[in-house]
């Protein structure tokens, strides 16, 4: 009999995933930066609009319009849920009754140190009760005709998305200690080989949030998942005066979204002698799971190979850091992609013959759903335009400038393997001619 450790998944990061995804197909149907503010909040939207509740904070209603209050729920456990009490996503009899108990759906399995990952499946539904308020009654209600006539009132809509499943540390430090494989490089100081034998032993793909000064790092489980979703509740306020100018007008919806996501992780080795001790329950961290936590996956992973047919070679995820002063970047350090020891002879030759680094890696950084705008420090791109971030390949860094402290960024880094594997192969070739001249008997 296996030994077995089981946890919950983290809702509060589910939660706040879809939570993303959904602002963002709202925010779709309107132009770009339609929406001045964008406020997710745990109160009532209607609260947001009393003034006497908000002239002790930033006075939120004098904001710039228009702007879009979000308050979402997550509602589990309902027995009108699809497929709510089934043996798909329930533990009837145990974890241990495979042939009738709950459908535990494997993820990860090594057979060389025999240690495995697999999940139960839980269905829930993300109510956000939105409020978008707008200037005058005349915006109010060229909106509220938009929204009538974009989506019928209770009909049921399909979205192809994905979320990013959050996988308790716990499991993760496990997997590394039974395999012994190190969570983090121990020349490089990085995860990808580490990601890559998660991945290379699994039916899904592992992604990567990198640690900040406030954060710690997390790891995740890309799930693809058909989202459904429904509008309710069309509603418009009266327009609220100041005297004989309209101060604010609001249109009130509710959007609920219903989907298949990760609800229970178990681990299972048939080894005691090294993490597993008989079986036991892990806990998730309570105080994360009691706030939604913001984080947004992109509808569509990245791909194998770039638009120059460059091959995919780094990926994470960051959040920026509070820490850092409004008007400095936020630095991203990439030292550790250098250390490789190929990249690092590259390099040196490059920088002895005056060759810039430009065409070895095709950088792409991402806020959220929106891809943003670099350059490469000191080309003349850095002085003509302006740019979100600036890679700065000599001091192997990042300065962001493009800064949202509640978006999740992404790093995706592709390598020019085919030039990187000529140079070494000319390299390697002069070294070679070298050493002939040198010793013409050998």
């Amino acid at each position: 009999m296996p030994n077995t450790a089981m946890a919950n998944a983290s809702i509060a990061h589910t939660t706040g995933n879809v939570t993303f995804i959904m602002i963002e197909y709202l925010k779709g149907m309107f132009p770009d930066n339609f929406f001045k503010h964008i406020h997710i909040t745990s109160k009532m939207p209607y609260r947001e609009f009393m003034i006497e509740e908000n002239r002790q904070s930033d006075k939120f209603i004098h904001k710039n319009k228009p702007i879009l209050v979000v308050k979402p729920r997550v509602i589990m456990g309902d027995n009108d849920i699809f497929m709510s009490m089934s043996r798909l996503t329930r533990n009837i009899e145990g974890y241990n009754y495979e042939r009738t108990g709950g459908w535990f759906h494997k993820i990860f399995r090594d057979n060389v140190n025999d240690v495995s990952l697999s999940y139960l499946m839980n269905r829930i539904r993300v109510e956000l009760t939105c409020s978008i308020i707008v200037e005058t009654e005349y915006q109010q209600a060229n909106l509220y005709n938009k929204l009538l006539n974009l989506h019928n009132e209770n009909q049921i809509y399909k979205k192809h998305t994905a979320t990013e499943c959050l996988v308790p540390m716990a499991f993760i430090n496990a997997i590394s200690e039974i395999s012994g494989m190190p969570i983090r490089d121990p020349e490089t100081g990085l995860v990808r080989k580490f990601l890559n034998y998660l991945t290379s032993n699994s039916n899904r793909l592992f992604t990567f949030k990198e640690k900040n000064a406030s954060q710690k790092e997390e790891f995740f489980i890309y799930n693809p998942i058909a989202m459904e979703y429904i509008f309710t509740n069309y509603s418009r306020d009266d327009p609220n005066k100041h005297g004989d100018v309209y101060d604010r007008a609001v249109i009130n919806f509710i959007m609920t979204s219903e989907f298949n996501t990760m609800g229970m992780y178990a681990l299972t080795t048939e080894r005691d002698d090294i993490v597993q001790k008989a079986n036991t329950a892990l806990l998730m961290d309570t105080n994360q799971a009691t706030k939604i936590i913001p984080f947004y996956t992109p509808q569509q992973i990245f791909r194998e190979t770039d638009h120059d047919g460059y091959t995919l070679f780094y990926s994470n995820i960051f959040m920026l850091s509070k820490d850092v002063p409004k008007d400095k970047p936020d630095v991203l350090d990439i030292s550790g992609i250098f250390k490789d020891s190929a990249l690092k002879d590259i390099l040196d030759y490059h920088k002895k013959h005056g060759i810039s680094n430009a065409m070895l890696f095709n950088f792409y950084i991402m806020k959220n759903s929106t891809l943003l705008k670099g350059v490469l420090k000191g080309s003349k791109f850095a002085k003509d335009q302006k740019y979100d971030y600036e890679i700065d390949l000599d001091n192997q860094k990042i300065n962001i400038y493009n800064k949202e402290y509640n978006s999740t960024y992404r790093i995706i880094i592709y390598v020019n393997n085919l030039y990187i594997m000529t140079l070494i192969n000319r390299i390697n070739d002069l070294e070679n001619s070298y050493e002939k001249k040198l010793n013409p008997d050998t």
